[in-house]
């Protein structure tokens, strides 16, 4: 696999799809940047990294951090790489994102005729090509014509996380819809169940002083003006009910944001009820979810709401423009707000029923169970790739 971060403490996309490979019995190499701390890759920084053979529950995996050099800002390749797919003479090659070293594998899939080649998209409008110039120079212009055009007749498949991926390829770089599909984030299923088999409980809730009886409400994420949590902990003030406790994993990016930034800090610290996990492994993420009764996330997609999905909980989401989420919500298991009616007083009124209201609650939460077994299983979507 090609990607850029990596870190194997997280449970990111690349780090579930290592995961299940490895259990179907595959040998898997890791390609991704010296940078292998998420706080150091939001702020940009350059970290020092080295070769690392890595093990992942007895199934040996190779992870190779290498460094980059930049020709143009924004714009850089690894170096040695092509040395490194000559000698590991992979069979099928997953790429992330529309990579810099693409080009690379694709003199490699010259060579090699028999290769399979797939790829994913994790950018939307949401995300990327959020002005003029990175949206007609840097997308539509420099990345589509020196990385990703010269690519397509070469890859079977590309993956959009969300739909709004393959809407921003299709639109941005006019690849056509029938060469794309979606591949959601998915979740852990394995480790939820085992989880869930163990007795873990015993402490999670009485170490942060949150009594077994009281309502949990989890959030999270890179915790920018974007992802809006300044509403839930609004709507949890309107509540005023003492009974009810937000964990919040994350930390906000104060270069993105300055003023939104000291704001929301001044809120996260505004309650003894607001308790705050910083960045958590991915064990303590899905120990928390399972610990709480509701997830709130009032701002734009987060890959916890895929794992919140999974573990069963009954999720509110604040819709944003370029944003659908309507695609998990087959089943019934999502309160999807719409953008009109984002406000602390709209999620104060689902946080209450759902606090109040059992058979609503227990009906939202089978549908969300039955959306992870259905449409977020890594067992199911690792095949998917593979197909």
């Amino acid at each position: 696999m090609l990607c850029d971060f990596y870190d194997e403490s997280l449970e990111y996309q690349e780090n579930l799809m290592t995961r299940y490979y490895l259990k179907l019995g595959h040998k898997v190499l890791v390609i991704a940047s010296q940078q292998n701390s998420i706080v150091d890759y939001y702020y940009n920084d350059k970290t020092e990294g080295s070769t690392t053979i890595a093990n992942l529950k007895n199934h040996p995996y190779q992870l190779i951090r290498l460094p980059k050099y930049s020709f143009i800002k924004k714009f850089w390749k690894f170096k040695n790489f092509p040395s490194l797919l000559q000698n590991f003479q992979p069979d099928f090659i997953f790429i992330h994102d529309i990579h810099p070293n693409i080009s690379d594998v694709i003199k490699y899939k010259k060579l090699n005729p028999s290769v399979r080649l797939k790829m994913d998209c994790h950018a939307d409008l949401t995300n990327s090509a959020k002005n003029w110039l990175s949206y007609y120079v840097q997308h539509k212009l420099l990345k589509n014509f020196l990385y990703l055009r010269p690519s397509l007749p070469y890859l079977e498949k590309i993956y959009g996380i969300v739909p709004a991926s393959i809407d921003f390829l299709h639109k941005v770089y006019n690849v056509s819809l029938d060469s794309m599909e979606l591949l959601p984030l998915g979740a852990d299923i394995d480790a939820i169940n085992a989880l869930k088999a163990s007795d873990f409980r015993s402490t999670m809730r009485s170490n942060l002083g949150i009594n077994e009886s009281d309502f949990v409400i989890f959030t999270g994420g890179k915790l920018n003006t974007l992802k809006r949590t300044d509403l839930l902990i609004d709507s949890c003030h309107i509540l005023s009910d003492q009974t009810i406790h937000i964990v919040v994993a994350g930390v906000g990016v104060p270069d993105e944001d300055r003023e939104y930034y000291i704001m929301l800090e001044k809120k996260l610290n505004s309650s003894t009820h607001i308790h705050r996990l910083g960045w958590v492994d991915t064990d303590s993420i899905y120990r928390w979810l399972l610990e709480s009764n509701i997830a709130v996330f009032p701002g734009s997609q987060s890959v916890l709401w895929l794992k919140a999905i999974a573990c069963g909980l009954p999720i509110v989401i604040g819709k944003m423009p370029n944003q659908s989420i309507d695609y998990l919500n087959e089943f019934g298991g999502l309160i999807i707000v719409d953008d009109k009616d984002v406000n602390a007083e709209t999620f104060a009124s689902h946080i209450f029923k759902l606090k109040n209201d059992d058979d609503y609650y227990n009906e939202l939460s089978g549908n969300a169970r039955r959306t992870g077994q259905e449409m977020l299983d890594w067992n199911k979507l690792i095949l998917k790739t593979l197909e």
